[in-house]
C-alpha cells in the first residue's frame, strides 16, 4: 500500500512541476542555509582551535595592569628554580608605523629576547631569528611576519633590505612561518625586535608582560597558581590577568560554539519559512483536485489513503529539496571558505539533522492539507467545479 501510494505523490509531483519546485525552493534554500553557514562555523572553530595550539598547550601568559615595575627579575628567577617552568620570558608590545619607500603600514612591535621563539614555537622560513648579541649591543635589526613583508615590499624575499620603524631604519635578518589569524587578529602582520631596543622605541623601561612555558601540560595548573601567588603578592588582588592555552581553548570553544548555533539557528528559520510555503501550495492543490479527491472516494479509497498521499507528497518534496540542499550547501560552504580564508568543515552529520529537520517540517505543515481533503466527503466533492 504505501508504495503504491508514494508513487502516485511522486506522479502528482510530476504532474505539476512549476509548483512543486516553487515548493521545494524554499526547503532548499533553507537546508543549504544552515549546512553552509554550520560547516563554515566549525570550521572557523577548528582553525581556531589548532591555531591556539600551535603556541603550545603548556603556554601561559600573564601581565600586570599597572605597578609592573614592582615584578622584580629575582621574582622570576624563583618562579623558574623553584616551579614547573621550562622558561619564563618578558615581552615589550606596542603599535608602530613600518615603512618602506612609498608604503606605510601600523603593525604590532614585539621587543624579545632569543628565547622567545622556543617559548612562542615560533620558525623563520628563512634568515635568523634575534640573538643574544642583537639584544646585548642594541642593533637595529628585525624580524617581520609574512603579511608584513608582503605589504610592504609585495613578497615575502626580503632577508637583507630595510624597513623604517617609527622613522628608525633597521635590517630584516629574518622571516616568520606564517601563523594566520588569532583571536587578537593576525598573527603575520608584526616586527620583532630585540628587547633592549624596544624600550627606546615604546619608552617602555620594563615589561608588564611575560610568557611562561609550563614543563608538560599537566602542570599548567600549577604554574598557573604559582604566577598568581607571586602576582598577588607584587601587584595586589586585582591588578594582573592570567591565561593559559587551555582556557583560551575553552574560550574561543564557547564563543565558535555560540556563533555557529546562532548562524544555524538564524537559517533555520528560512525552513520555517519554506515549511509555510509548502501549506500553501498543498492548499492551493487540495481545492484544485477536489473532484480526484471525490472519484477516489466513490471507488472505495479510504480516508487515511488520501491523508497518507497528501502527506507523501509533503515529504516527497523536503526529502529531494532537502538532498538538494545538502549538495548546494556542501558546495556553497567551499566557496566560502576559499572566500572568507577559513577552513569548511562539512559534516553528513549535520546536513542529516538538516535534512530530517525538513522532513519533519514537511511533515507538520503538510498535515493540515492532508487532513482538509482527507475529511471531503465523497458527494460534496464530485459536485465540486
Amino acid at each position: 500500500m504505501f508504495s503504491a501510494i508514494f508513487k502516485m505523490a511522486l506522479t502528482s509531483l510530476k504532474n505539476r512541476k512549476m509548483r512543486t519546485f516553487l515548493a521545494m525552493l524554499g526547503v532548499v534554500i533553507g537546508v543549504t542555509s544552515v549546512t553552509a553557514l554550520i560547516a563554515i562555523g566549525q570550521g572557523a572553530a577548528g582553525d581556531i582551535t589548532s591555531r591556539i595550539n600551535s603556541m603550545g598547550t603548556n603556554l601561559i601568559v600573564f601581565s600586570a595592569m599597572q605597578d609592573a615595575d614592582k615584578i622584580r627579575q629575582d621574582d622570576i628567577d624563583a618562579l623558574k628554580s623553584s616551579g614547573p617552568f621550562l622558561d619564563i620570558i618578558p615581552i615589550i608590545q606596542g603599535q608602530v608605523n613600518a615603512e618602506s619607500g612609498s608604503r606605510s603600514v601600523r603593525t604590532s612591535l614585539e621587543g624579545v629576547t632569543p628565547e622567545h621563539a622556543e617559548v612562542r614555537q615560533l620558525n623563520v622560513t628563512s634568515g635568523r631569528f634575534i640573538r643574544s648579541i642583537d639584544v646585548e649591543q642594541r642593533l637595529r635589526v628585525c624580524v617581520v611576519g609574512t603579511e608584513l613583508a608582503t605589504e610592504l615590499f609585495g613578497n615575502t624575499d626580503v632577508v637583507g633590505r630595510q624597513v623604517q620603524i617609527e622613522g628608525l631604519p633597521f635590517l630584516i635578518v629574518g622571516i616568520l612561518e606564517g601563523k594566520g589569524q588569532s583571536l587578537m587578529g593576525s598573527q603575520d602582520n608584526r616586527v620583532l625586535i630585540p628587547m633592549t631596543y624596544a624600550q627606546t622605541i615604546t619608552g617602555s623601561k620594563t615589561s608588564s608582560t611575560w610568557y611562561a612555558s609550563a614543563s608538560s601540560e599537566a602542570e599548567v595548573n600549577n604554574a598557573v597558581s604559582m604566577i598568581e601567588s607571586m602576582l598577588k603578592k607584587r601587584v595586589g588582588e586585582d591588578n594582573y590577568n592570567v591565561y593559559s592555552q587551555s582556557e583560551m581553548l575553552k574560550m574561543a570553544g564557547d564563543v565558535t560554539g555560540i556563533m555557529t548555533a546562532m548562524l544555524g539557528g538564524i537559517a533555520a528559520i528560512s525552513l520555517l519559512v519554506g515549511g509555510i510555503g509548502i501549506m500553501n501550495i498543498m492548499l492551493v492543490s487540495v481545492v484544485e483536485r477536489t473532484r480526484e479527491i471525490g472519484i477516489r472516494k466513490a471507488i472505495g479509497a479510504r480516508r487515511a489513503h488520501i491523508l497518507l498521499q497528501f502527506l507523501a507528497e509533503s515529504v516527497l518534496i523536503t526529502v529531494i529539496g532537502g538532498l538538494v540542499g545538502m549538495a548546494l550547501g556542501a558546495l556553497l560552504s567551499a566557496l566560502m571558505g576559499s572566500i572568507l580564508g577559513v577552513s569548511s568543515s562539512f559534516s553528513v552529520g549535520t546536513a542529516g539533522l538538516a535534512l530530517g529537520f525538513s522532513m519533519a517540517i514537511g511533515l507538520i505543515f503538510g498535515l493540515y492539507p492532508a487532513a482538509k481533503a482527507s475529511r471531503m466527503m465523497p458527494v460534496e466533492a464530485l459536485r465540486y467545479e
